[in-house]
């Protein structure tokens, strides 16, 4: 799939399986971070986990409206 949306130049697209999959991966790599967290932080509130995890691996790949939400 994502071998075939690269030959039709379609991979890039924001509505792509290819676009997906990367979102998809960096939403998994946010769940470990938090879950690592909670694990070695069980004195963090939930937000200082999600804000931590946030910074560690989804930031950078927002943009300023989207990060400030956080």
């Amino acid at each position: 799939m994502v071998k075939e949306e690269v030959d039709c130049e379609t991979a890039t697209d924001s509505s792509s399986c290819t676009n997906g999959l990367l979102w998809l991966t960096r939403a998994m790599d946010f769940l470990v971070e938090l879950f690592r967290n909670l694990l070695a932080h069980p004195d963090w509130t939930m937000t200082e986990s999600c804000t931590d995890s946030y910074g560690k691996t989804l930031k950078k790949f927002h943009g300023w409206i989207a990060s400030s939400a956080f």
